[in-house]
Formats: C-alpha cells, structure tokens, sequence
C-alpha cells in the first residue's frame, strides 16, 4: 500500500470548489445588485461582453450575457468567477453563495435550497459508496444516462432519498427494476453525479472505481459509515464470515487498506480470493471477514441492510451458545421439532435452533462426511418443500 497523506478532517465544500459548468440562480435583488455593480463599471453590457471575451477566450454573445443579467439563464460559475475576480474582492464570494437558490447543470434537473456552503458529513459518503456499489453516477456533461441507485432492501432505498436532502431540494425519480426480485431504482438528477466525481476524484464505473485519497482522509467513524454502506450493497453473510464482492480485484483491496488504515482491530480478513459464483458472465472477487472477527463487525460497524443485520446477529448468538457435540439424529429432531407448528425457511430454522443455515441445509437435503452418506429429511420422506421465494424455501413436515 503506496503512503497515504491522512488529515482525518472533514472538509466544508464551497461554491468555487464545484465544477465550473454548474450553472446558478441567485435571488432577484442579488442578482440586480451584483450585476448593477459590475455595470456602473463597464458601463453597458456590450463592453462586458466583450472584456469577458477578452480574458476568457470563449465566444460568447452579447444576448448570452444579457440572458444571465436579467435572470433569463442560469449563470455558469465559470462567468461568476470572472466577475467576481474582475469586480469584487474574494469576501465577496462567501456572501454571495449564501443568495444562491438554485443550482444545474448545462443539462437536467434543477436543485433548489442548495444552502452553501455544504459540510461534509454521512448522507455525502453514503452516497458516494453507494454509487460505487449498486449505483452509476451518470454519463457525460451533456450526454449519457441519469445516475441511478438500485437495490431491492426498502431500507436502503429511502435512506438514499433522503441522503440527496444533502445537496438541497432534489428532484427524484423512483421505479421498479424487476417486478420478481421487487428491486427499485432511484434516478436523480445528472449534476449530482459529476459534482461527486469532481470532490471525490472517483471514476465510478465499476470496473475503473477505487477509493481515493479522499476518503482515506475522512475521520474513522465516517470510514466505519462507508463500510457499512459497501456492505450493504455488495456484501454477503456467508456461513460464519462475511464476504465483500467486486469484479474490481483493485477496489477490494483499497477496503482491506481501509480496514488496516482506520480499523487495525480487524485481524481476521482474507486476501483477496476468486469468487466461486458461477452465474456472472464475468471473474467476481472477494475477501472476507472471518468468524474471530465477526462480533467485532457486529459492534463497530454492522448493516443498515435488516436481513444481513440479522445474519450477522444469528451467526453471533451461534458463537455465544453452549459448545455441544451432537449426533446427527439429535440435530434433525430439532430441525423437525421447529417445523410442528408452522412451515419456516431453512433460515428461520437456523434461527430457533441457534443451528448453523449451511448445517440446516445440509441435515435436509443430506451430505458425505469422511466417506460416508449421510440422507437428508427431505430424502428420508419426513419434510418437504411447500413454496419457494426471494427469501428461500419454504419447508413443511410431510404428515
């Protein structure tokens, strides 16, 4: 891991630190009063074009700025900047970001109650990660798709509506994905996108994406929030681990230096390892959490997901129950004892048993230990399968 230069601050974003291309709107008397300003100087508009011209080398027309004088267009920051450079001293810039009301790009959506300057906080490096994971960030300036954020967990949805509450009153659109796995998708406007690439110095294309310096420098409990957030999202409950995957081998890495930078308490973490998944069309990797290291998981950073979060509590309860040896039969009377009442998920089974989900599964529909057979309930006629769902199947006693 190259050295990392850490100041552990959390940073405030102002006006002049966006992209050049973001376009404002300024309240009508400030706009009046900024621009009257700049007019008893240059005298009339047509000279202002043509100054602004001359130190900018862009072609730009006399109507151009007229339309930005009289509130017609929004202004480009590139044009405010010159006028302020040109017309007022640097203080004026911190009063006049506070008249902004409104912000885009060249293209979209309009963000109204931008209130700058923003300071950096959770709902910003939720959304960051978040983009990097299930999320795109958008195309181009004025090409290419919406961002987008898809996820089936409710949870995690509304939280990422209510984290673009980060840059002001943000127009949304939310639509179901795929009507069977009940996976929504949040476009929002395209300016967000590249204003986060531009802080953040993040390709989010997920082949390209790696964690910048950016946020090796963020304090620690906001590095323990973008944990949390990629595991939401591209983080699985495996057995007695927990399994972080990317088709990025590079950006899981840059999670394992996260982890070694801000959290050095975490001991037990694997390298990076080929995924066995075989449905992707594509080499997906992995590194893991192992089980030493779950309660720590648990305690410091855990899930916003409630289906992991509950993985990750059963797992846990496992750990701290009675170490007991039993015998196969003992442990298939239990898994048939929680079915008299109601059929449960192999899961759910799991649960009230405090049995390992891989060790329930397996007592079902049977497993070879050191050579030998051994059948499951389902093959031994004492089970069966009633319904299966995104949450798994559903397994009833046959009589």
């Amino acid at each position: 891991m190259k050295p990392i230069k850490i100041n552990n601050n959390l940073r405030e974003f102002h006006l002049w630190d966006l992209p050049n291309y973001i376009r404002i709107n300024l309240e009508e008397k400030n706009r009046k009063g900024l621009f009257n300003h700049v007019l008893k100087q240059t005298k009339t508009i047509r000279n202002l074009t043509k100054l602004i011209q001359k130190e900018t080398n862009k072609k730009i027309s006399f109507e151009t700025v007229r339309s930005y004088i009289i509130g017609n267009y929004y202004i480009p920051l590139w044009f405010l900047n010159k006028i302020i450079n040109l017309f007022y001293d640097r203080d004026f810039y911190s009063k006049i970001e506070r008249k902004i009301i409104a912000f885009r790009g060249p293209r979209g959506d309009i963000i109204y109650n931008p209130n700058f300057p923003w300071k950096e906080d959770v709902r910003i490096i939720r959304i960051v990660i978040r983009l990097i994971g299930d999320g795109h960030a958008g195309g181009g300036i004025s090409i290419g798709r919406v961002p987008v954020y898809s996820n089936s967990c409710k949870e995690l949805t509304e939280q990422f509506i209510n984290d673009l509450n980060f840059f002001g009153k943000v127009k949304f659109r939310k639509y179901t994905l795929n009507e069977g796995k009940r996976c929504s998708s949040i476009e929002f406007p395209k300016v967000i996108g590249h204003i986060l690439k531009h802080l953040y110095k993040i390709d989010f294309r997920g082949k390209y994406a790696r964690l910048s310096n950016k946020i090796y420098s963020l304090p620690r409990n906001i590095v323990i929030e973008a944990i949390k957030v990629y595991g939401d999202d591209e983080g699985s409950m495996k057995g007695t681990e927990i399994h972080f995957y990317s088709e990025n081998k590079e950006l899981l890495q840059d999670f394992i230096n996260l982890f070694k930078l801000k959290l050095p308490e975490f001991t037990r973490i694997t390298n990076v390892r080929v995924s066995a998944i075989k449905e992707k069309k594509f080499t997906t990797y992995y590194f893991a959490i192992l089980a030493k290291d779950l309660k720590k998981y648990f305690n410091l950073i855990g899930f916003n997901h409630p289906m992991k979060q509950r993985k990750l509590i059963h797992q846990i309860n496992c750990q701290n129950k009675i170490k007991n040896s039993r015998y196969n039969g003992i442990t298939k009377g239990m898994i048939l004892k929680s079915l008299i009442n109601n059929p449960k998920t192999s899961y759910e089974i799991s649960e009230e048993v405090l049995i390992n989900h891989r060790t329930v599964n397996k007592h079902i529909n049977g497993y070879s230990d050191k050579g030998r057979y051994f059948k499951g309930l389902r093959e031994l006629g004492l089970v069966k399968s009633i319904s299966k769902s995104s949450e798994g199947i559903l397994w009833g006693l046959t009589k």
